[in-house]
């Protein structure tokens, strides 16, 4: 699935494929369609995905003599 916060947007490759230009993009009914960009030699279509995932939460670490702090958290797609 996609999730409706974020969006979708969409990118050209001008010329030799390295230079970036936005491009416009529609999505309906997760069809995306890109409005042509002179010059693109291809394109790109980004998208935030939806993940349904399981967590025991995040792990903390501290150490007060070092002042130094750090977590991380770990997810399993279910």
């Amino acid at each position: 699935g996609r999730r409706t916060v974020g969006g979708v947007f969409a990118v050209a490759h001008i010329g030799d494929g390295r230079a970036l230009r936005p491009a416009a993009v529609a999505v309906a009914d997760n069809v995306a369609t890109i409005t042509p960009v002179p010059g693109a030699v291809g394109y790109q279509i980004h998208y935030y995905p939806m993940l349904t995932v399981l967590s025991t939460g995040p792990r903390e670490r501290g150490d007060v003599i070092r002042g130094a702090a750090d977590w991380d958290i770990e997810f399993e797609e279910v």
